[in-house]
C-alpha cells in the first residue's frame, strides 16, 4: 500500500492517505472539522443528499413553510409558530370541533359530574337538573342527596333535595345501619 500526498477539500491543506483510502472516497478531508465545515457549507437545505421537503402554506398567516411529505401527510394544518398554532386553535377546536369534547360532561375527583354551562368552569348535574326542577336557583343550605350514594347517578328518582343538616342526619344513619348490618350491635 502506497502514502499519497493529497489535498483537503475544505482547507487546501496538504496531507498524506493511503491509496486505498483515497480511491474509496468523493472527498477528502484532513481532519473532521474540516469535514464538518464543509458539509454546513455544502449539505445543507436542497443540497443535502436526504432533503425532500416541500412547500406549504401556514393555516393562519400564509406564510410559507417547509415540511417532510410524512409531516404533510400526517397534519392537515401547518403552523409557522406557536402563535398562529393558538390563533388556530382558539377559532377552530372548542367544544364540539375539540378532538377530546365528550358533549361538555366531565366526571370530577370527588366523584361527581360536571357539565360545561357557557360559564369558565362547569357546574355539578345534580345541581342543574335539581334547580330545573324546581324552576329556581337553590337556596342557601339547600343540597341535594342522592338515595342511592351513586354520586354520578343523576336520574330524578335518584335525588332528594334537603336541607344541609337533614342531608348530614341522614348520612349518620346510613352509616349507623351499615355498620350494624356489618358489625352487629356494639
Amino acid at each position: 500500500m502506497t502514502t499519497l500526498s493529497i489535498c483537503c477539500d475544505n482547507c487546501g491543506i496538504e496531507f498524506k492517505r493511503k491509496s486505498d483510502h483515497y480511491n474509496n472516497r468523493k472527498n477528502n478531508f484532513c481532519t473532521t472539522r474540516c469535514y464538518g465545515e464543509w458539509l454546513s457549507k455544502n449539505k445543507v437545505g436542497e443540497a443535502h443528499p436526504r432533503y425532500s421537503k416541500k412547500p406549504v402554506k401556514c393555516s393562519v398567516c400564509d406564510k410559507t413553510l417547509y415540511r417532510n411529505p410524512w409531516q404533510i401527510k400526517k397534519n392537515t394544518n401547518h403552523f409557522c409558530g406557536t402563535k398562529c398554532a393558538g390563533k388556530w386553535k382558539s377559532k377552530n377546536q372548542l367544544k364540539e370541533n375539540h378532538p377530546c369534547w365528550n358533549g361538555g360532561k366531565y366526571t370530577g375527583k370527588n366523584g361527581y359530574v360536571y357539565i360545561y354551562t357557557g360559564k369558565a368552569r362547569g357546574r355539578a348535574e345534580h345541581i342543574v337538573m335539581a334547580e330545573s326542577v324546581l324552576g329556581r336557583p337553590f337556596k342557601k343550605g339547600e343540597v341535594v342527596h342522592h338515595i342511592n350514594m351513586n354520586k354520578s347517578d343523576n336520574r330524578k328518582e335518584n335525588m332528594v333535595i334537603c336541607t344541609n343538616s337533614y342531608h348530614h342526619s341522614l348520612h349518620q344513619r346510613m352509616a349507623r345501619l351499615y355498620a350494624t348490618e356489618k358489625f352487629g350491635d356494639l
